[in-house]
């Protein structure tokens, strides 16, 4: 099997050498590879290979730099290289890649078989160029060294498609020397402008010969030049025909040196014809190769925009559909006329610096506009290439819109994952504190029976105690009284505090009866007395009926209350107790004016074992909620910071009171 072409393959990772020279070799390809740039130049000076395949990112040097030593050597000057580049790679490798004078670039990443398939591709270019190159040497080689006058002519035709005159498209020294014009004037020009006259000389015949292919030869005097030239015509193409003409005036009376030079004329003119075919055949290769990479740029699925100083100059397919435009449409359009209006001063600062040769991040992101007016977001690839006629910018545009959208509902979706995750842990530790709070509760229902009853004995002795020194004693310094009163509203707070537990631990049964509100209150406030600085303020309308309730346990809540409410106001302030008639109930409100509530305790504030003061065990509220239900009414509670706090009862009447 023929070897289809040497390559030098150059990367850092071992496992794609590896990979890769798998599928070359089996391919047919004579194949050297190396994992570092020093290697690299080596093996390239001493193998001499058609094609290069360069990672931009190598240990030692950089992709850029060993392409720039390659193209910078003589014997390598027509190697091809072509770039391996990342299609997100940070920097400017590709673009400056081309700058160094890279053949192309392959963006990774690509599969083994087509990295194969564009190395074949391109070997083939590299060859066609190669084979173009020696025969354009040799046609010139033989151009220069004859000794007849040689041209390449095309006919000019007018509208109906008769020729009119012929420019002349390539001549030989020989040329320049027996017509007296230099080729930089010849290249060109017309026929009737070289020789001044009115009609290009043998017009006819050389139209018969470019039209029909037939050669023939003649002998004719040019009229400016005043001499007999032998002329032999061929057409290499249609439309185009080629002259060798020798001068024959110093042979007209010598025969057999005429013939000799027109055998050595023919000679010539087949060895120009046979050269001339082999061009046409490889300019139709090359026009092969051209029209593979179109038709590949064509049905690319991302837009491709060519421009040069800010004008498109090619738009493909997949970037007409995408902006709704037609092909005439694009041509010529201003390539800042694809972008939003917020977004084409970035545009022409691009395209500035492009034109300046200035270094221009390759990759970025915009928002372009379609015919109809719609925005869309894009991706944007650019790189400048070296054309013909100068510097022009090469841009690949993708429509990112789904990809924007996905982002999107990735960026909502955590949120709202970060929203539940968030609920879920609030959640769990509510549930957390619950579970603890039961332990605590359960622990506690354990010990207040027999706490509670263990406590209450010597709390009776106290108290009987006390009453007995007060009746003994009933002349005693005022001190001595205050110590009594101390004594016996301790004792009055203990027994509270024994009561709520043993309520708590049990489930309270309410022995209902008629009750009178006034003379309850009345019992409450006797029982637990407000401190002389806070101000009592009663708002009992006269004609209430009266409550069917548990008295001792309305007792209890009531002295809870009104207990909590002069803590709150630090035993200071004024404490309101107002009722009003509903149907069917009676609403009590009992107001203070301390410092308030805030909102979160207040989610708190009937949960039992929590309080916010320093003394307690925070059963209180709990346990005045358990026993105003256990009397069939509700208990609320309002309040804002700064402004005290309202506690209002809703509590069954008497059947047929209302």
């Amino acid at each position: 099997m023929n070897n289809p072409g040497t390559i030098l393959l150059a990367a850092g990772d071992a496992s794609r050498l590896a990979d890769t020279r798998r599928v070359l070799e089996s391919a047919g390809y004579t194949l050297w590879t190396a994992q570092s740039g020093a290697l690299a130049l080596e093996l390239a000076h001493t193998h001499l290979p058609e094609l290069v395949l360069l990672d931009e990112n190598l240990p030692d040097l950089s992709g850029v730099e060993v392409c720039r030593q390659i193209k910078a050597d003589p014997e390598l000057k027509w190697t091809f290289v072509i770039m391996l580049c990342a299609v997100y790679a940070d920097g400017d490798s590709q673009s400056h890649g081309l700058e160094q004078e890279a053949d192309g670039y392959i963006t990774l990443p690509v599969n083994d078989r087509e990295l194969a398939a564009r190395a074949r591709s391109s070997l083939r270019i590299k060859h066609a160029e190669d084979d173009l190159r020696r025969r354009e040497g040799e046609t010139r080689s033989l151009y220069q060294a004859m000794t007849e006058m040689f041209a390449l002519h095309e006919l000019v035709q007018d509208a109906s498609g008769s020729a009119v005159d012929y420019r002349v498209l390539d001549c030989n020294p020989a040329f320049e020397r027996l017509t007296g014009f230099t080729r930089q004037k010849a290249i060109g020009a017309l026929a009737s402008q070289l020789y001044g006259t009115g009609k290009a000389p043998f017009l006819d015949r050389y139209a018969q010969v470019a039209q029909t292919g037939v050669p023939f030869t003649f002998e004719a005097e040019f009229a400016p030049m005043g001499k007999w030239f032998h002329i032999s015509v061929f057409s290499p193409e249609r439309g185009r025909f080629a002259t060798i003409t020798a001068d024959v005036t110093p042979y007209e009376n010598e025969l057999a040196r005429t013939q000799g030079l027109l055998q050595q004329v023919e000679q010539s003119r087949r060895a120009l014809v046979s050269i001339l075919e082999d061009r046409r055949l490889a300019e139709e290769a090359l026009k092969e190769s051209e029209a593979r990479f179109r038709a590949l740029i064509d049905q690319a699925p991302v837009g491709i925009n060519l421009s040069r100083n800010g004008k498109s100059l090619y738009a493909n397919p997949e970037l007409l559909q995408i902006f709704g435009l037609r092909e005439e449409e694009a041509a010529g359009l201003p390539l800042v006329a694809y972008f939003a209006a917020p977004h084409q001063d970035e545009s022409l600062e691009r395209t500035r610096r492009y034109s300046l040769g200035l270094p221009t991040p390759p990759v970025f992101e915009s928002v372009c506009q379609r015919k109809d007016g719609t925005e869309f977001p894009v991706h944007v690839r650019t790189t400048s290439v070296e054309l013909a006629d100068g510097l022009a910018v090469l841009a690949f545009i993708t429509d990112i819109t789904e990809r924007k959208r996905a982002e999107e509902a990735l960026k909502e979706y955590n949120t709202r994952l970060e929203a539940a995750v968030e609920e879920r842990t609030r959640e769990l530790r509510q549930a957390h504190e619950q579970l603890v709070r039961q332990e605590k509760l359960a622990t506690l229902g354990q010990l207040a029976g027999g706490v509670g009853h263990e406590l209450r004995n010597p709390l009776g002795v106290i108290n009987t105690s006390v009453y007995y020194l007060k009746l003994v004693q009933p002349d005693a310094d005022e001190k001595i009284k205050q110590y009594h009163r101390m004594i016996e509203q301790q004792v009055q707070i203990a027994g509270m505090i024994i009561s709520d537990l043993l309520d708590f631990a049990r489930l309270p049964t309410a022995d209902r009866q008629p009750v009178s509100l006034p003379d309850l209150l009345q019992r409450v406030l006797t029982r637990f007395p407000v401190p002389p600085s806070v101000q009592v303020v009663r708002r009992l309308p006269a004609d209430l009926p009266e409550l069917f309730v548990d008295p001792l346990h309305l007792e209890q809540v009531f002295g809870n209350l009104i207990t909590n409410a002069c803590q709150a106001m630090h035993d200071e302030g004024r404490l309101s107790i107002s009722a009003r008639r509903e149907r069917g109930w009676i609403a009590i409100a009992v107001k203070d004016t301390g410092a308030g509530i805030t909102p979160e305790n207040m989610q708190k504030l009937f949960e039992p074992l929590f309080t916010t003061k320093v003394k307690g065990i925070g059963l209180g509220l709990a346990v005045s909620k358990k026993l105003v239900e256990a009397n069939g009414g509700r208990i609320e509670a309002a309040s804002r910071p700064g402004q005290g706090a309202t506690f209002t009862l809703h509590l069954p009447v008497k059947e047929g009171s209302e």
